[in-house]
């Protein structure tokens, strides 16, 4: 996931890189919250299209967020990190994490991919 971010971030600090790392396992390895991959895209979703301040209208986030979710939700019925393990996903299961995080990557880029085709369409041009 973080190299999503680079992608559409641009490199990464250390600071950047290890603000990632609670997310890993379920929230601190729980395996009881959100997936951490879901968590990080909705990150790189907030990085990206953001408010930095209250006064910034973050409809935009909100709704690309909204659609990663329901994608996310889609693609994997489930948000959190115990119910994927369940259905096979994880160390000792059918599929590793790295392959989850390898779809859910996949299912970000798309989102992110088509809300910036929607944005250049919006645009006039010259």
């Amino acid at each position: 996931m973080l190299a999503v971010g680079e992608v559409y971030l641009g490199a990464l600090t250390d600071r950047e890189r290890r603000f990632a790392t609670g997310f890993a396992g379920g929230i601190g390895g729980t395996e009881e919250e959100l997936c951490g991959v879901f968590t990080m895209g909705v990150a790189v979703i907030s990085a990206l299209s953001g408010r930095t301040s209250a006064e910034v209208n973050d409809q935009n986030c909100q709704e690309l967020v909204a659609r990663y979710r329901q994608r996310f939700l889609d693609r994997f019925e489930t948000l959190r990190c115990g119910e994927l393990r369940e259905s096979g996903y994880g160390a000792d299961n059918v599929e590793p994490c790295s392959v989850l995080v390898e779809r859910g990557v996949q299912v970000l880029v798309e989102v992110l991919e088509e809300y910036h085709q929607e944005q250049s369409e919006k645009r006039p041009e010259p």
